[in-house]
Parts: C-alpha cells; sequence; structure tokens
C-alpha cells in the first residue's frame, strides 16, 4: 500500500513514502506469482468465485501535476480563490484505483491460508477418510459464505474510503499539510538563498541559508492562480492520502 497504493508519484521534496526502488518491486512481483502458482486445482474449485487470481499492480505513473491540472481545467466553478470539494474527491479517488486490487489480493491470501489451515486441522483432528469427507461437505457452504462476507466487507471499507466525502479530524492531516507547503516554500527560495559569513560561529557554520524578505513575497506574489490551485489541490491530496492509509 505504500509503494503501489496511489496511482501517480507525489511531487514532495523528500518523501519516502512515494519512492519505489526496483528491490521492493521485485519482491512484490516475487510474492504475487508465489501466490498464483501455490493455489490447487481444488481451492480454485472451492474459491474461485471469492479471491481475486489477479495479482498485479502497476508502479504509480509520473507526471501528478500535469494530471491535477488538466483535472482542474475540467472542473473549476467561479469559485473566487478556492476550488470545488468535487474536484478532491474526483481526485483521491482516481488516485486510490489501486486500493481495489490491492485489497482484494490481501483477504485473497488471508482466506486462502484459512482454507488450507482448515483442511489441514481436520485431516489431522479426524483419520477416517468417510467420515471426515461427510463433515467437510457439511461445513463447506457455511465456510463460503464467511470467506464472501469477509471479502464483501473489505471492499465495502474501500469504497467509503474512496466514493464518499473526504472527511478528518486527525491532526496527522495539518501536520502533513504544513510539512508539504512548507518543503514547497522552502524549494522556491532555495536559489535565492545565499550563506552570509559575517553572522555569529554558530549561524554561519550551520546548514541553515537566508533569504530576504523581499524574495520570500515575490517568491509568492509571483504565482499563478492555476500554479497555487494545482500546488493545493496536490498538498491536500497528499496529505488526505497519508491520514486515510493509516485508518
Amino acid at each position: 500500500m505504500r509503494q503501489k497504493g496511489h496511482a501517480r508519484t507525489f511531487d514532495i521534496s523528500g518523501s519516502k513514502d512515494d519512492k519505489w526502488s526496483a528491490e521492493s518491486e521485485e519482491h512484490y512481483t516475487w510474492a504475487s506469482e508465489d501466490f498464483l502458482e501455490g493455489i490447487e486445482a481444488d481451492e480454485l474449485t472451492a474459491l474461485g468465485n471469492i479471491i481475486s487470481m489477479d495479482c498485479h499492480v502497476d508502479s504509480p505513473e509520473s507526471g501528478i501535476m500535469g494530471w491535477i491540472e488538466n483535472l482542474y481545467l475540467r472542473s473549476r466553478g467561479i469559485d473566487l480563490g478556492s476550488f470545488s470539494e468535487a474536484i478532491l474527491l474526483s481526485a483521491f479517488k482516481e488516485h486510490s484505483s489501486n486500493w481495489i486490487p490491492m485489497a482484494k489480493s490481501y483477504v485473497s491470501h488471508i482466506i486462502v491460508v484459512m482454507h488450507r489451515f482448515i483442511i489441514t486441522a481436520l485431516n489431522t483432528l479426524c483419520t477416517d477418510v468417510q467420515v471426515r469427507g461427510e463433515i467437510w461437505t457439511s461445513i463447506l457452504d457455511e465456510v463460503l459464505k464467511k470467506y464472501q462476507a469477509a471479502m464483501d466487507q473489505a471492499m465495502f471499507l474501500v469504497s467509503l474510503e474512496r466514493e464518499k466525502r473526504l472527511y478528518t479530524i486527525n491532526q496527522y492531516f495539518n501536520e502533513n499539510f504544513q510539512i508539504a507547503r512548507g518543503n514547497r516554500t522552502a524549494d522556491m527560495l532555495k536559489a535565492r538563498s545565499r550563506n552570509d559569513s559575517g553572522l555569529n560561529f554558530q549561524a554561519s557554520s550551520s546548514d541553515n541559508s537566508l533569504v530576504s524578505l523581499d524574495d520570500v513575497r515575490d517568491a509568492i506574489k509571483n504565482q499563478s492562480n492555476l500554479e497555487h490551485a494545482k500546488e493545493e489541490i496536490h498538498d491536500i491530496l497528499w496529505s488526505y492520502y497519508k491520514a486515510a492509509r493509516k485508518r
């Protein structure tokens, strides 16, 4: 979920969540393929209508700011200095589209493990083949109903996150939003920063750079309405996505 849950890579400086290494991708692919190859014919016959056999999830794409710009231009209304909540809902729904196959794959893994455990326990406790078969036949329908209920519940929870109005009272959202804003402002001012060796030793030997107040004002003032809206949508989306992912 942390590496592949989002459809596009976020544009956040120094964010560890959105870096996807070749080693991690190789491990994820291997685990999915091993799961598919481990399904036996009798298991597939019993569980085929419940579990998901497709464990592949595409890696996040690049170009999120261009995607947000197109979304904003298609959806903007007459709101002055702001944008519609519908834009955020549409962006989050599309951006979290990988949650559906990932949730299905995760629950499918659990169902297969539980199914194998029940069969193994039954084989261990009941050595009589005929009696064991009768017991298994009598409980199979109810067991399959429980598997289906588990999958339905998982999909219901995913739909609540993706299709309903965005809402959170988690302080984690505001903290991330302020971090995103601070990092973006720092990136804009980085080219105008300087080191001043005339200050005291403690200041001149630190990693902090100096910028003038005029540079701060100009960096914010010279931003277009479109650029401001894109960055606001992106930072809110990133902050809410992280809060929702923790739930």
